[in-house]
């Protein structure tokens, strides 16, 4: 059976040095593990996209210095970049930037050709709008969290990334500084990570957000919307079934709420809790709201509420009705 040995190389610059000896199984030392600094992405080069079957190209905005994966490395390049491998082939593309990053796919170029996000790094993101929109064929393997501290929009980040799952790191992204989380997970078909305990105060769009998201069913009724304005289209087509609680949802700025659950349905315990909770509320906007085929019991405090957000407060429900 081989060794184990556990090596800690220490050079003052607070980087840990590994070796491995031939025979030996390396084992890193507790206290000196590495951290992976770089934004890291797997491609496929001969996969659909714009760019010819040995190459990728990255839709970078800023400076940055790009190791390729084949060996060669790219150092003070701006903006977009196409590179040409010596073969087609899987690759993993790592990024250092030198100011703030953007990535954006926008659902063109070579959208198909990402298969992984493995890493977010340590840069800074001055915005994920519409960053991975239409790679269907991506997953996010990485197990740290991007920097939001700029970022203040998600909105369309994983629309139409089909086979998304993700993990569990994304219960860890900050999102204290986010505005707007518009059609982030729409079509995100696979993906139900539990982002409950997301920051949310400064949400002000939901609209889309998890629109044809058939696989999303998280708890995330104890977000705090107290900002939200639009709520038009959030849980729209979610095939599946949220089926979640929203009485803990701030809805005094919601302004409105059109097709919010078109094509969908809260259960009726859900529906019932949301509409009590809703109605206690101190609400002065009027407004119009979609709960699908979700459907109230009748003869009691639900259909109270109900009557409550219509009569006393002027807003338009379309439901599945009582029963």
């Amino acid at each position: 059976m081989a060794n184990e040995i556990y090596l800690k190389s220490w050079w003052g610059d607070g980087v840990c040095n590994n070796t491995v000896g031939w025979g030996l199984v390396y084992k890193p030392y507790a206290g000196c593990a590495p951290s992976e600094t770089r934004f890291v992405i797997s491609v496929k080069t001969d996969n659909t996209g714009t760019s010819n079957d040995d190459q990728f190209t990255l839709p970078w905005t800023g400076s940055y210095d790009v190791e390729w994966g084949d060996g060669v490395t790219d150092t003070g390049q701006t903006d977009t970049t196409t590179h040409t491998y010596a073969t087609a082939g899987t690759y993993d593309v790592s990024v250092t930037p030198t100011n703030q990053c953007r990535i954006n796919f926008n659902n063109g170029g070579d959208k198909l050709k990402l298969l992984a996000v493995k890493n977010w790094g340590t840069g800074v993101w001055s915005s994920f709008s519409s960053a991975f929109r239409g790679c269907g064929l991506m997953d996010v393997t990485a197990t740290d969290t991007p920097d939001l501290s700029v970022a203040i929009t998600l909105s369309n980040i994983f629309n139409n990334c089909l086979i998304m799952v993700g993990n569990s790191s994304f219960e860890n992204w900050d999102t204290s500084n986010v505005n707007n989380i518009s059609s982030a997970f729409r079509a995100a078909k696979l993906f139900n990570q539990n982002i409950s305990s997301w920051n949310t105060s400064s949400f002000t769009s939901m609209a889309n957000t998890f629109f044809d998201a058939d696989s999303f069913n998280q708890p995330i009724g104890v977000w705090n919307t107290s900002n939200v304005t639009s709520l038009n289209n959030t849980f729209r087509s979610n095939l599946s079934g949220f089926n979640q609680s929203l009485a803990n949802w701030n809805i005094t700025s919601l302004t409105t709420g059109l097709n919010m659950f078109n094509a969908s349905a809260l259960g009726t315990s859900s529906y019932d809790a949301t509409l009590i909770g809703w109605a206690a509320q101190s609400i002065t906007n009027t407004v119009s709201i979609d709960f699908g085929s979700s459907q109230y019991t009748l003869g009691g405090s639900a259909e109270a509420a109900r009557n409550t957000l219509v009569s006393t407060f002027g807003w338009t429900i379309t439901d599945g009705g009582g029963i």
